[in-house]
């Protein structure tokens, strides 16, 4: 069997194509998700599931994946961000979406969908969170990771906004890693980039900012180039899960000298996934970097 990658996009039977989007958190990955799906471009890998986590999860050996001669996607945002759950992903037949918004947008969306959920308003998205910490562990090991789950969901409940970016900056400091339901983690494009680099050629890389793809004849080169597939679609429904719900908090002003030692975290992390786009190749017709400078550069 040749390990040579056939670019001939259309499914043969036997041939799995697989189809990941594994970031950014909170930049409309639910969106583009469901829509690649009711446009029956592909099907989800885990029927009825976005975010499955299949390959980030500790009994990932167990799981018995199905195939399919349809496109089969896994919307697992986290994946960007662990090399473990990298390594464990198809080699070959893979194509990759990287869903990209403004630093502070998605931050601050992030902040709003830890706090609801420790502040007991959104039962089924502290449930799913709850979900997700277990699928990343030993189940040893949970009774000991609730404890810190509780601590981090506490700190919420106490803490504004710029307040809970200072701890996580001192956390981080101090340990050399994100507590858990770290929202500073969400901002981190040039390191997920760079992973999926690491085990993937740029031109199966597509950085993406959904609110582009509003215009017909960019969404339908996007498909042909993703997909090979040359057919009309209707327009992704795009909107932010969270923008709309009223936290009891007002949005900050991003643009405050307060939040100046943040910017500069962000300013650096954007600057160096524009270099690492641009030495590797990457198509970007589908960025909008205005929208993702704003008060940053």
């Amino acid at each position: 069997m040749s390990n040579t990658i056939n670019d001939d996009s259309s499914p043969r039977p036997g041939h799995t194509r697989f189809l990941f989007i594994p970031g950014f958190v909170k930049s409309a990955t639910t969106s583009l998700a469901h829509w690649f799906v009711e446009s029956k471009l592909c099907e989800y890998l885990v029927d009825g599931i976005k975010e499955p986590y299949v390959y980030s999860r500790t009994d990932f050996a167990s799981f018995s994946l199905k195939m399919s001669d349809n496109w089969l996607l896994d919307a697992s945002q986290g994946y960007c961000l662990n090399p473990a759950a990298i390594s464990r992903m198809p080699e070959y037949g893979v194509k990759i979406i990287l869903c990209l918004r403004n630093h502070w947008e998605s931050v601050w969306s992030g902040y709003k969908m830890y706090k609801f959920s420790a502040l007991g308003k959104r039962p089924k998205l502290a449930q799913k969170l709850h979900r997700i910490a277990q699928l990343h562990h030993p189940r040893k090991s949970i009774k000991y990771i609730e404890k810190y789950l509780e601590i981090e969901r506490e700190h919420y409940v106490r803490s504004c906004f710029l307040e809970r970016m200072e701890y996580e900056l001192a956390f981080y400091f101090a340990r050399r890693c994100f507590p858990f339901y770290s929202m500073l983690v969400l901002a981190q494009r040039f390191f997920g980039l760079r992973n999926i680099l690491a085990k993937y050629p740029a031109r199966d890389v597509f950085p993406v900012s959904v609110p582009m793809l509003v215009d017909g004849d960019l969404r339908r080169h996007f498909v042909l180039q993703l997909m090979g597939i040359d057919v009309d679609t209707t327009e992704i429904p795009h909107r932010f899960v969270l923008d709309d719900s009223d936290l009891g908090e007002q949005k900050p002003d991003f643009s405050i000298a307060a939040f100046d030692k943040i910017r500069a975290l962000f300013a650096h992390d954007l600057q160096q996934f524009r270099m690492l786009l641009l030495k590797e190749g990457l198509a970007l017709d589908y960025m909008d970097f205005a929208s993702l400078e704003r008060n940053i550069l």
